[in-house]
């Protein structure tokens, strides 16, 4: 058995390999925005959870109309949620695909019409305290980072979600 200096590196060199994994992994998946969604109220995580399967299916009703769950996976948006904070300041950090367009429209124009500004829009409608921030994604790697920043390899796996958690309806 080492020295614990020897093993400090050891945990230290893990969760670097799994910070850059994360990253690597996240960059194939061509996502296409950040969005951090916060409700500004006291929220148990299970009702956060309930609100973000309401936005996802929203997002994918407006994008793809209202029989977009008869589609496959890969033609609807994907969403990767980040949880952080405890129940009184609970936010979501999340990273949004939003589906290839066919000719003719454009809906990465009608997502971000979906938020506005830093208030209202859909999220709006679902959380009327929330409030979230928007931004297409110009690095994968600095975006990864940022929206996983809390997650690690001891991480509940409660605080880390899927749009694809959520089922096909």
């Amino acid at each position: 058995m080492g020295n614990i200096t020897e093993e400090l590196s050891f945990v230290a060199r893990n969760r670097t390999s799994f910070k850059d994994a994360q990253t690597r992994f996240c960059a194939g998946l061509r996502f296409t925005h950040v969005l951090t969604l916060a409700w500004n109220r006291d929220t148990p995580l299970e009702a956060a959870k309930r609100d973000l399967r309401r936005l996802h299916r929203r997002v994918d009703e407006h994008l793809l109309g209202r029989h977009f769950f008869k589609l496959p996976p890969e033609a609807r948006s994907l969403a990767m949620f980040a949880f952080e904070g405890e129940r009184a300041s609970v936010h979501a950090h999340s990273l949004w695909r939003v589906p290839p367009t066919p000719l003719g429209t454009n809906r990465l124009l009608r997502f971000h019409k979906l938020f506005p500004h830093e208030r209202g829009g859909v999220w709006n409608e679902i959380v009327p305290s929330g409030s979230y921030k928007l931004r297409i994604i110009s690095d994968f790697g600095d975006a990864t980072r940022y929206v996983l920043k809390e997650q690690h390899l001891g991480s509940d796996d409660d605080t880390l979600i899927w749009s694809t958690d959520f089922g096909r309806a």
